[in-house]
């Protein structure tokens, strides 16, 4: 095997490999600055349009369904103790309506009130856990801490838990629409 070459056919000398290897350094560098700029660009044409398989559906969505859905007796809860409960609501995906689980804590106030959460935590929306040793809810990505009925104790969440309308009626625990934040 030969020496190598440049282009024009002459021998590849010390400074036209480097040049090479700069140029090539910039091009992947550019790539890295252009690549992510243009999916920014392109996210509101394609939102909702992307599923995320590596996700593994872990992170159920926050549903914004209509109407009520009776979730469980009174006698289902301990009053003052947090309960995840999946529930199934129709919820619009893509235009569409669909069924779709999604996870709540419910928290007894007395035998005729309760408060029902999302799972959500308000700073970037990943998914926190109650804690019965801190007796709060946890969340695992930037330290947010929340009380049993969802008030920030802790970390950057800049509001409350989400909460659902509640109504306790016959003793069935009944969940409604969420409440958006003002």
């Amino acid at each position: 095997m030969g020496p190598a070459t440049s282009p024009q056919g002459g021998p590849l000398t010390r400074r036209g490999f480097v040049l090479r290897l700069l140029a090539g350094v910039g091009g992947v560098l550019a790539a890295a600055l252009v690549v992510p700029a243009a999916g920014f660009a392109a996210g509101p044409a394609i939102a909702g349009r992307l599923r995320w398989p590596f996700l593994g559906g872990s992170v159920p969505p926050t549903p914004r369904a209509t109407g009520w859905r009776a979730i469980g007796p009174v006698g289902d809860f301990e009053l003052g103790v947090p309960k995840l409960v999946p529930v199934t609501l129709p919820v619009k995906v893509e235009g569409a309506v669909e069924p779709t689980q999604v996870a709540v804590y419910v928290v007894e106030q007395d035998q005729a009130d309760a408060v029902i959460l999302d799972i959500h935590c308000t700073h970037m929306g990943c998914p926190v856990a109650w804690s019965d040793g801190a007796k709060r809810y946890l969340c695992p990505c930037h330290g947010g801490a929340f009380t049993a009925t969802g008030d920030p104790v802790a970390g950057p969440p800049p509001r409350p838990m989400d909460r659902y309308q509640t109504q306790v009626t016959d003793q069935q625990v009944w969940m409604g629409p969420l409440i958006e934040p003002a």
